[in-house]
């Protein structure tokens, strides 16, 4: 019996583990991508399938949670942020939407979501010397003061939003073209 306890608790242990995601509504309009629609590309590297991404964005001292998330009114998917205010709640902030024409709504999820540990990173795209301003062939640097979001088209593009204390806002920055 005892064997048979551990295992029936298990789903609850995990729906305890993900209670803080699911207690907020979803952006009216919008939904969490399939099992099916991330079953594509290389997101086996990820627990979330680069769909999902905890971090203090904002340096608030509380966790926000980023979403790539599909709509439910055209086809297309977008990044949503559910920012903290530094108290018990938040709201929500889009980041990056994506319409498509495709007629089909049966498609993969194109886009994935991971954090950037705070640092310098690389921005501006590729570059070589006869572009660059400085023409030694580097790309300009922006240091991160805390964990950001990153945004990428699996093998091509990818952007990375940090938050603005200044603007009280998300800037992106290209990161790749």
């Amino acid at each position: 019996m005892a064997a048979t306890l551990r295992f029936s608790a298990v789903p609850f242990v995990i729906a305890l583990v993900c209670l803080p995601a699911m207690a907020r509504d979803l952006p009216r309009g919008w939904r969490l991508p399939t099992e099916k629609e991330l079953s594509a590309g290389d997101r086996n590297g990820s627990p979330s399938r680069y769909a999902r991404a905890f971090a203090d964005f904002n340096g608030d001292g509380v966790e926000d949670e980023a979403l790539l998330l599909r709509s439910t009114t055209f086809n297309g998917e977008a990044v949503w942020v559910y920012l903290s205010n530094g108290a018990t709640n938040g709201s929500w902030v889009k980041l990056y939407e994506e319409k498509w024409d495709f007629p089909s709504r049966d498609i993969d999820t194109f886009n994935g979501i991971d954090v950037v540990a705070p640092g310098i990173i690389s921005y501006g795209g590729y570059c070589d010397s006869d572009s660059n301003s400085d023409g030694d062939g580097t790309r300009p640097k922006l240091r991160l003061r805390n964990p950001s979001i990153e945004t990428f088209h699996f093998e091509r593009s990818s952007a990375v939003y940090f938050w603005s204390r200044e603007h009280k806002n998300f800037i992106c920055v290209w990161t790749s073209d």
